[in-house]
């Protein structure tokens, strides 16, 4: 597994689940793929590294696929 299978995963959990929390998402890779697809702030707070999130972002290009950055948490826009 590399980070480009790791981003297309959460692409589609994201386009499957409508709504999917950070937290949850990062659980799941790190169950899944292994830690080296995440990473934690200073604070305590994990999210997926940041080779993980730019192939994400390439899987993303039409934009249907939006963050909140207040509530943590990626929403599929139909």
């Amino acid at each position: 597994m590399n980070e480009q299978h790791v981003a297309l995963w959460l692409y589609n959990k994201i386009k499957r689940d409508i709504v999917v929390n950070l937290a949850d998402a990062v659980q799941s890779i790190e169950e899944t793929f292994g830690k080296r697809f995440t990473f934690s702030f200073d604070n305590g707070m994990k999210a997926v590294n940041k080779t993980v999130a730019m192939e994400f972002g390439k899987l993303n290009k039409d934009g249907k696929i939006e963050w909140n950055p207040s509530e943590y948490k990626w929403v599929f826009k139909m």
